[in-house]
């Protein structure tokens, strides 16, 4: 056998997984809610390749690129287009969660969509089992999401990460920027380590909370997956417009 499948049959065959690729990670969470379905593998003497579900949608960040572009719109997606997509991701990275298994990377980039702009969540090169309560220590993810635990080195638990970037990619939803950006990445540091944002006054008042909820610089006290699923984002029958809130900056008291 080439080294290629000699690596992948060791690890396909190990008993205890606690560091998996993305490879190896199909089998466990392919046939789960919004979870990119694995078809086979390819192995070559230097390579492993993935085959696949197509996604024709392409990626969550160019179809919100392309929605929020002028005329199609301003700000973000829609409420309920919003909702919709937020809610089959947060039920994803739920599955992946129950499964033991933490993502570490989740981004507009690794949510790919099919042809019913379905959400598929992609990418698991960071993903790792993990057991409940355990702290992780290995520096992962993309700057503008990851979670200010870890942008400060210190111990984190994988399912706050996971849940802290939800919250970044629901804010992008709803307004068609990141909450923190900047072109200086130790400005975009500061501003993680701080909590500290913009909310937007033509944000949804539900949204608006649920944003600032999730968005909190303690770990400890960000919503589980199950309190946001239950946030009257996802629960209050629309009604009719309500008036703009105010704009405020800074962490959710």
């Amino acid at each position: 056998l080439s080294a290629a499948y000699a690596a992948l049959a060791v690890e396909l065959t190990k008993h205890e997984i606690r560091s998996i690729g993305g490879y190896s990670l199909g089998r466990v969470i392919g046939e789960g809610p919004s979870s990119l379905f694995l078809l086979s593998l390819v192995a070559t003497e230097s390579s492993i390749y993935l085959v696949t579900e197509l996604c024709s949608g392409g990626e969550l960040f160019d179809y919100l690129v392309e929605q929020c572009a002028p005329p199609a719109g301003t700000g973000g997606l829609a409420l309920a287009e919003t909702r919709r997509i937020f809610g089959q991701l947060v039920l994803g990275v739920a599955y992946l969660h129950s499964e033991g298994v933490v993502h570490r990377d989740l981004k507009l980039e690794n949510v790919l969509l099919d042809e019913n702009v379905n959400v598929k969540i992609a990418d698991m090169g960071f993903g790792r089992e993990f057991e409940r309560g355990r702290w992780l220590e290995t520096k992962v993810g993309t700057l503008g999401y990851t979670a200010p635990e870890i942008v400060a080195g210190s111990r984190y638990l994988g399912e706050q990460v996971d849940i802290w970037s939800l919250g970044v990619i629901l804010y992008a939803l709803l307004t068609g920027s990141l909450p923190f950006d900047d072109d200086d990445e130790s400005v975009m540091r500061s501003l993680i380590l701080a909590g500290r944002y913009a909310v937007p006054a033509f944000l949804d008042p539900d949204a608006s909370d649920l944003v600032q909820r999730i968005l909190v610089v303690d770990p400890l006290r960000r919503p589980s997956l199950r309190d946001i699923l239950a946030h009257p984002f996802f629960t209050r029958v629309p009604g009719p417009s309500s008036p703009p809130t105010t704009t405020a900056r800074g962490p959710a008291p």
